[in-house]
């Protein structure tokens, strides 16, 4: 089993993308996929989720736990926390997650 490197991506609205000056979903890709390819990580799956962070059940961020679950995951690459959770209980939970499976998280920023 080849275990990949994944990003997780979010916002929770379209206030926040490039052109009103935030970090939107193409910002936060495009800077996943750099430090990937500056760290010759093979990039499975950017997943990103288009909701409030404070919502636990989120499409992208349940198909990357499915993954983890099914042993597919090395590392998870993110922009930062407060883009990928608004909750530190939620961000909690997933950090656990990871460190039960040996995953290595990176925030790029």
């Amino acid at each position: 089993m080849i275990k990949k490197t994944y990003g997780l991506v979010r916002i929770s609205s379209v206030s926040q993308n490039e052109e009103h000056g935030g970090t939107g979903v193409e910002f936060q890709t495009k800077k996943l996929k750099q430090y990937s390819e500056l760290n010759d990580y093979e990039l499975g799956n950017i997943f990103v989720d288009e909701c409030s962070g404070a919502i636990v059940d989120r499409d992208g961020l349940n198909k990357l736990k499915k993954l983890i679950d099914d042993g597919f995951v090395k590392r998870v690459l993110i922009w930062n926390t407060s883009r990928a959770f608004r909750s530190m209980i939620h961000f909690a939970h997933f950090y656990e997650m990871l460190k039960e499976n040996m995953i290595e998280l990176i925030s790029v920023s």
